[in-house]
């Protein structure tokens, strides 16, 4: 169970005319559960919410700020890779699965804001290193192989591709044998391309992340 803190944007470019862009502050909390089927294979389930007011950056808006509320649904099927064969040494997990991250801003023609789906199948890995017996570092990176972006409201129209990454990289304490304290960095981004005078709409997350993890 983690807690996210940090900044949040929404930019887009266009032919001919200077970008257009918002930010703010974003909160929320997030949740990841990993179920074992053996020693090495196992199942996961990330969700995460995150609300938020963007303000304007710069360009022309006909309203200068708007709320959003955006979600992130994560299902993995991961493969763990122990090096050293012992669960106490470096560990790598390799894992796919399905990724969907949605945008729900308030919905505003004008300005081209609504709710903005990006979804598809993720690829990614994920290593941690020992530095002592209670402390490790772990960094994560990964990105949907095959994104597809959807609007509630037709805003932009059809985008020519879209593209996403996820990085976060972080320390873990062991405090206890079945608990242990979490927190890292978080960067989020997802983004589409377009052939028309829109050619970039892009969000970007960068956050601060504290959890615990709960094992049983």
């Amino acid at each position: 169970v983690g807690l996210f803190l940090g900044l949040g944007s929404s930019s887009v470019s266009q032919s001919g005319a200077s970008e257009k862009s918002m930010n703010g502050f974003l909160y929320g909390v997030d949740v990841e559960a990993e179920i074992w089927a053996t020693r090495n294979y196992w199942f996961g389930l990330d969700l995460g919410k995150k609300f938020g007011k963007y303000s304007k950056d710069q360009g022309t808006f006909s309203s200068e700020t708007n709320s959003t509320s955006n979600s992130a649904t994560r299902v993995k099927l991961g493969y763990k890779y122990l090096p050293m064969g012992f669960f106490y040494g470096p560990q790598i997990d390799f894992y796919t699965g399905y990724g969907n991250y949605n945008y729900s801003m308030t919905t505003n023609t004008t300005d081209q804001f609504t709710d903005f789906t990006f979804s598809g199948v993720l690829l990614g890995a994920k290593g941690t290193l020992p530095m002592m017996e209670t402390l490790r570092l772990y960094l994560m990176f990964d990105f949907l192989l095959t994104s597809t972006y959807k609007e509630k409201v037709n805003t932009f129209g059809n985008d020519d591709s879209s593209s996403n990454y996820r990085l976060e990289f972080g320390g873990q304490y062991l405090y206890e044998p079945n608990i242990t304290f979490s927190g890292g960095l978080y960067v989020l981004s997802n983004k589409a391309n377009f052939t028309g005078a829109t050619k970039e709409e892009q969000f970007k997350d960068v956050s601060a992340k504290i959890g615990t993890i709960f094992t049983f």
